[in-house]
């Protein structure tokens, strides 16, 4: 009797470990395969002109060089138009990392990534460099903004426009605190020409 329950305790061991080698490969062969590191992303972000403003994206249309790329539009439900020989992809930002939407972007020469936020386009941008994507640019601004007040009728007050910048405080989110915030490791001091008074007396 003894002899059968060891006999049983090692083959339930040896099946919970042939499950987790089963799980584990499993888990390897789905799981997303990143080719560059974060630093390297951010550094690729920062390092080279990803950007591009309304002045910018007013240009390549105008002088023909919007054509070269494929235009992503990431919002939920199609939003760009744009008329003439440029290619438009669809591709909602949840869906962005399945492979068949990667296999069709790593084909593309030059992208051009739309998001319904400026920040969602962004985003998109690191996942597709982290992934192996090259030769990517990303729209400043939201599509509809892109779309209605640069690509339809472009207002050269607006060329410099980058609506995020100016609603967020990057010194915040990229160092720790907001600019302008004193440290509160600072030790407190009194203002010259405050004189301290000690006051006798009380209830």
């Amino acid at each position: 009797m003894e002899k059968i329950n060891d006999k049983m305790l090692t083959n339930a061991a040896l099946a919970f470990v042939l499950t987790l080698i089963v799980v584990m490969l499993v888990q390897g062969w789905i799981a997303p395969d990143y080719s560059l590191t974060n630093e390297q992303v951010q550094q690729q972000m920062l390092s080279e002109d990803v950007l591009v403003l309304p002045v910018d994206l007013k240009q390549m249309k105008s002088d023909g060089s919007l054509s070269e790329y494929t235009l992503v539009d990431l919002g939920d439900a199609p939003t760009l138009n744009i008329s003439g020989s440029v290619e438009i992809l669809h591709i909602p930002f949840k869906s962005l990392l399945e492979k068949e939407n990667l296999s069709l972007l790593k084909k593309s020469d030059k992208i051009l990534l739309f998001g319904t936020e400026e920040s969602q386009a962004m985003m998109a941008g690191q996942l597709l460099l982290s992934k192996g994507v090259k030769n990517l640019k990303v729209a400043s601004n939201s599509i509809s903004y892109n779309d209605e007040s640069v690509l339809k009728a472009f207002d050269p007050r607006k060329a410099e426009t980058h609506t995020e910048k100016a609603r967020f405080d990057y010194n915040r989110y990229f160092k720790g605190e907001p600019s302008g915030a004193k440290s509160s490791s600072a030790t407190g001091s009194i203002p010259q020409g405050v004189k301290v008074v000690k006051a006798a007396g009380g209830c």
